[in-house]
């Protein structure tokens, strides 16, 4: 149920390239499609995990709450943790435990590859290395931080412009269109409006996506999970109160009437 709520009560996809955007849109819509992004990949995989449960299955949970990341390296200890685990696994520990490499530049070499996981296209690779390059700046620093790391939201919102700086080459695909989505941030073609998006979106979809971002600013401080892994003490009903069903089904119920009315949406992250 969680997973369908993130997954069709989403924003549209703002930034994919081509057409010339302005400031003002051009920043809101990289906000909107970074949502877009996490609501996309963690609602089916939500999906996949409530499934699994129903027939006996337990899968690995992929994300962890990842826009409360204080930095890079932290962030990608939060997102697609699967698809992490992987590569450190595979390719970063065995190109370190080899000595084939030094430490820092099988990280960077580890995150190229997974821009090339991404896709085939210099866009990713720009990407994975950016996030590589990112990630050995924190390490040499000292500003590095882990998943326990107590919460500051300064340091959270550090990360998150980080971020955004290189999600252009992520949701474009495509050197030329980033530049352009690049252009637009910076306000070379103008200061612009968010006229674009408000009469674009429905009601549902803003109030949805309204209340996430009240959330993800709130969420580090309060910090409350509902797990969906093994064991009695991670059961997600348990830890759901009487309120929070009601609000959880008539999200769910929302949810139908928006499937009833639209068209089909694939889920984005099948294109990698």
């Amino acid at each position: 149920m969680v997973g369908c709520c993130t997954q069709f009560l989403r924003p549209p996809l703002f930034i994919s390239g081509g057409g010339e955007l302005q400031m003002a849109d051009a920043w809101f819509g990289l906000l909107i499609s970074a949502l877009q992004l996490y609501f996309d990949f963690s609602g089916y995989s939500d999906m996949a995990i409530g499934l699994g449960m129903m027939m006996g299955f337990r899968f690995a949970e992929n994300f962890n709450q990842p826009y409360i990341a204080q930095s890079i390296t932290e962030f990608w200890q939060r997102w697609h943790m699967t698809l992490a685990d992987f590569l450190r696994d595979y390719v970063y520990m065995p190109l370190v435990r080899k000595r084939l490499v030094g430490m820092l530049v099988g990280l960077v070499i580890t995150m190229v590859l997974s821009g090339l996981w991404h896709g085939p296209s210099f866009a990713f690779i720009f990407w994975g290395l950016f996030f590589g390059i990112a990630m050995v700046v924190e390490r040499k620093l000292g500003i590095a931080t882990k998943v326990n790391t107590p919460y500051n939201f300064w340091r959270n919102a550090r990360c998150m412009f980080v971020l955004a700086s290189c999600m252009p080459l992520f949701f474009t695909g495509n050197l030329p269109h980033a530049l352009q989505v690049y252009q637009a941030l910076i306000g070379l073609n103008g200061i612009g409006s968010l006229d674009l998006y408000w009469f674009g979106t429905s009601a549902m979809t803003m109030t949805f996506t309204l209340i996430a971002l009240l959330w993800i600013v709130i969420a580090g401080g309060i910090n409350i999970r509902y797990y969906a892994g093994t064991g009695q003490d991670q059961y997600f009903m348990q830890h759901v109160g009487g309120f929070s069903a009601l609000l959880l089904w008539v999200g769910f119920l929302l949810t139908l009437t928006r499937l009833a009315a639209n068209s089909f949406s694939p889920f984005l992250y099948f294109q990698f």
